[in-house]
C-alpha cells in the first residue's frame, strides 16, 4: 500500500470535471506538502471491472472523493469492492450527497471511514491523525462512527479570506482537454430556500477582482475556453456583478461564461452592463423555478412573480446573449396546473431554454428534514419527489412527459419557432401534443430522438394547419432537411431577381456554391421563423435559400419583385 492519497473523480460525462479535485489537493498540500497525491478520472459509464483494477493498482493509503446525487450509488458499488481486496485503505467521502445527517450512510456503507461536511479546510487535519481515531473529534465536518454511534463535528468552514486560499489553478490542477471548467468567485447564498442546499451557509464571501482575473490568466494558459461560474447567484451584489462584467469585456474576450442570475434582483445599472457584453459571450441561468406567489412564501424564496417576470422580460430583451430559465414541478401549495401556467408563461416571454425539473428532496436541506405534508418521495437518489398532496404520481409522469416536450422540441433551435408558433395558433396545444407524443410512443425511447423524426411528429400533429404546415416547410429548407419535390423549384443564380435579405449566415463568401432553392408560400413564414410572435400576414410569399455546402443556406432572401 502507497502513502499517498488518491483522489477517485466520477463525473456524469467525460466533458465535465469537479473543481473539488483541485480545492482540495491544493489546500491540503499547502499544510501537508509530503502527501503525494494521485488523480483518477472517470464517469458513471466507466467499465466498472477496468475502473477498479486501476484503483487496485495504485493501493493507496487514502482515497478521497466528492459524492453527488448522480454518482453516489456508482461510487459506493466501486468502493465496496475494492474494500474488500485492501481493506487498509482508508476511504473518506465529502460533497454535496454529506451536508445532511450522515448515520444511516455509514451504518450502512462500513468500507467508508468517514465523511466530511463543508469545504476543504480540514481535510488536512484529518491526514495528520490518520491512524489517531481518538483525534478525530478534533476534524471539523467529520462524521464517522465509533463503537456503533456516529460522531459529528459540524461544518468545516474556511474562516478567512477567499483570496488566502492557494489557487488550484495556479498549482496547474486543471482538467486539461475538457470543453469547459468551472470556477468560482463566491462562496454562499444569501437565499433561505427550503429545497436548496445553499440555504445552510452564512452569509456570502468573496473572490477579489485581482484574484479572479489571476485565476482566469492560469485556466486560459490551459487552453480552455468557457468558464461555468458556480455562484449561487451571480449578481447578489450587483455592483460587484458589474465590475466583474468589465472584467471579463476588457481582458477576456476569448471566453464563453455561463453565470446564474436571479432575475428578481436585476437593476438598471446592471441590465445596462450586460446589454453591453459581446454576442454570445454570455449564457445567462435564470432560477425562476415558480412564479407561484404561494409557493415561493412556502419556499422563502427572496422573489416575486411580478419582479421575477419583469427581470426575466428585459432579460430575453436583450438578444445578445441566451437565457435559460429553470422551473420546478413539486413544491409545497403548487398544483399541476400551476406548473402548465408557469411553462405557457415563459414560452411567452421567450428565454432560449425551458428546464422542468421535479423536485428533490436533497440531504442537508430544510424540506428533506420536514417535507411538506403528504409528500412522498424517493429516499435514495436522485430524491426526486414521486407525489405530493396537490400533485398525483399520474400528473407527475405528465410533468415528465412535458420537460422531455420542451427539450425536445422549445429547446431545439431547429423547431423553437414552430413550437412556439403552435403554442400561440392551437388552443391548449402542449398538453395535446405530449398526448400524441404518448400515441406515437415517442416516451419509449431513450433521450431525444433524431431531427428529422421530431420534425415529422410535429408536422403529422398540425398536418390540419395550413399555416403550421407551412412553416414547417420552410423551417426545413432552412436547415437542409429534405422537403417534398411539389413544394420546392431549384434555380441555378439569381442575379436577375429583386431580393429582401431577411438571414446570412456567418461564413466566408468563398464557400457560397452559387445555387439555390426558390420555394412559394401563402404566408409570411419567413418573418416567423425569424420571430413566431410576429403578425401572422396571408398573401404569396416566395423566398430563396442561397446554398453553401449540400442542401445548407448560407442566407435566405424574399423574392420581392
Amino acid at each position: 500500500m502507497k502513502h499517498e492519497i488518491l483522489f477517485l473523480e466520477i463525473n456524469s460525462s467525460y466533458s465535465h470535471s469537479m473543481l473539488s479535485y483541485g480545492l482540495l489537493r491544493s489546500f491540503t498540500s499547502r499544510m501537508l506538502p509530503e502527501w503525494p497525491w494521485q488523480h483518477l478520472d472517470a464517469t458513471i459509464k466507466s467499465d466498472e471491472d477496468e475502473l477498479l483494477k486501476k484503483i487496485i493498482e495504485q493501493a493507496p493509503e487514502v482515497i478521497a472523493a466528492t459524492g453527488y446525487l448522480f454518482n453516489i450509488e456508482y461510487l459506493c458499488r466501486i468502493l465496496e469492492r475494492y474494500s474488500r481486496v485492501i481493506p487498509d485503505t482508508m476511504i473518506f467521502l465529502g460533497g454535496p450527497e454529506f451536508l445532511g445527517g450522515n448515520a444511516d450512510f455509514l451504518k450502512a456503507h462500513p468500507f467508508v471511514n468517514g465523511v466530511i461536511r463543508g469545504d476543504e479546510s480540514s481535510f488536512y487535519l484529518l491526514l495528520k491523525n490518520l491512524r489517531r481515531r481518538e483525534k478525530w473529534s478534533e476534524v471539523p465536518g467529520l462524521c464517522h462512527m465509533r463503537d456503533g454511534t456516529c460522531l459529528d463535528n459540524g461544518i468545516a468552514r474556511y474562516p478567512a479570506c477567499l483570496d488566502d486560499l492557494p489557487s488550484p489553478y495556479a498549482a496547474g490542477y486543471i482538467h486539461r482537454g475538457k470543453p469547459f471548467y468551472q470556477m468560482e468567485t463566491s462562496r454562499g447564498c444569501i437565499g433561505k430556500c427550503t429545497f436548496c442546499t445553499s440555504a445552510q451557509s452564512v452569509g456570502v464571501a468573496y473572490y477579489s477582482p485581482d484574484r479572479v482575473k489571476s485565476d482566469l490568466e492560469y485556466i486560459r494558459q490551459s487552453g480552455i475556453r468557457e468558464i461555468r461560474l458556480i455562484d449561487r447567484t451571480f449578481n447578489d451584489d450587483s455592483k460587484r456583478a458589474i465590475g466583474l462584467l468589465k472584467l471579463f469585456y476588457a481582458d477576456f474576450p476569448d471566453f464563453k461564461f455561463h453565470l446564474e442570475i436571479n432575475p428578481a434582483m436585476l437593476t438598471e445599472p446592471l441590465l445596462a452592463c450586460l446589454k453591453q457584453a459581446p454576442h454570445g459571450m454570455l449564457h445567462i441561468e435564470t432560477g425562476i423555478q415558480t412564479l407561484n406567489a404561494a409557493s415561493l412564501k412556502a419556499i422563502k424564496r427572496p422573489a416575486s412573480r411580478a419582479k421575477s417576470l419583469s427581470g426575466l422580460k428585459q432579460l430575453v430583451n436583450c438578444k445578445n446573449f441566451e437565457i435559460h430559465a429553470d422551473l420546478i414541478a413539486g413544491l409545497p401549495g403548487q398544483t399541476f396546473d400551476h406548473v402548465l401556467a408557469d411553462i405557457e408563461t415563459l414560452i411567452d416571454l421567450g428565454p432560449q431554454e425551458i428546464q422542468l425539473e421535479k423536485l428533490k428532496l436533497l440531504p442537508g436541506t430544510e424540506m428533506r428534514e420536514t417535507p411538506p405534508p403528504g409528500t412522498v418521495f424517493n429516499v435514495n437518489p436522485p430524491y426526486e419527489v414521486i407525489s405530493t398532496r396537490e400533485i398525483s404520481e399520474a400528473q407527475f409522469l405528465a410533468v415528465n412527459r412535458l420537460s422531455i416536450a420542451l427539450d425536445g422540441w422549445y429547446n431545439s433551435t431547429q423547431l423553437n419557432s414552430p413550437f412556439v408558433l403552435a403554442c400561440r395558433r392551437i388552443n391548449g396545444f402542449i398538453l395535446k401534443f405530449i398526448a400524441f407524443l404518448e400515441n406515437e410512443k415517442y416516451f419509449a425511447g431513450q433521450g431525444r430522438e433524431a431531427l428529422e423524426r421530431r420534425f415529422e411528429l410535429l408536422e403529422k400533429f398540425t398536418e390540419n394547419d395550413n399555416l403550421l404546415s407551412q412553416h414547417l416547410r420552410f423551417c426545413r429548407l432552412a436547415i437542409g432537411l429534405p422537403v417534398s419535390p411539389e413544394h420546392l423549384l431549384v434555380i441555378k443564380d439569381a442575379q436577375e431577381k429583386n431580393l429582401s435579405l431577411i438571414w446570412r449566415k456567418a461564413i466566408d463568401p468563398k464557400y457560397r456554391i452559387g445555387k439555390y432553392f426558390q420555394a412559394e408560400f401563402d404566408y409570411n413564414v419567413g418573418d416567423l421563423w425569424l420571430n413566431p410572435k410576429a403578425e401572422i400576414k396571408s398573401g404569396r410569399k416566395t423566398y430563396l435559400f442561397g446554398l453553401y455546402y449540400g442542401r445548407n443556406p448560407a442566407e435566405i432572401s424574399e423574392i420581392t419583385g
